[in-house]
């Protein structure tokens, strides 16, 4: 995303859908602001990819949980603790990072 002077206008180029765009503004002040919101939405998209990522990480190890507790035998309640501090672990840190 930026902002560029055409002739005696203000134009935005930024990208969407994976196509380049652009806007253009009379006035500098009004190109800077749309630049600054659509660089603030484009940081909460990647943030939301982020989380459905982590999320995702998550799941696939309480899904492996799941699969062991329904394995396991009683002498063999280690594997079943090493996986759930696997889980846990994992948790902890995706609700550390969300909380910046």
């Amino acid at each position: 995303m930026s902002v560029h002077r055409k002739g005696d206008r203000w134009a935005v180029r930024y990208r969407e859908a994976g196509s380049n765009r652009s806007r253009s503004f009379d006035r500098k002040a009004d190109a800077q602001r749309f630049d600054a919101a659509r660089r603030r939405q484009s940081r909460a998209v990647d943030e939301h990819a982020r989380i459905g990522a982590r999320i995702r990480e998550i799941d696939e190890l309480l899904l492996d949980l799941k699969h062991r507790v329904d394995r396991v035998a009683d002498d063999d309640d280690m594997i079943v603790i090493v996986a759930l501090d696997r889980a846990l672990d994992a948790w902890d840190a995706f609700t550390k990072e969300t909380a910046r």
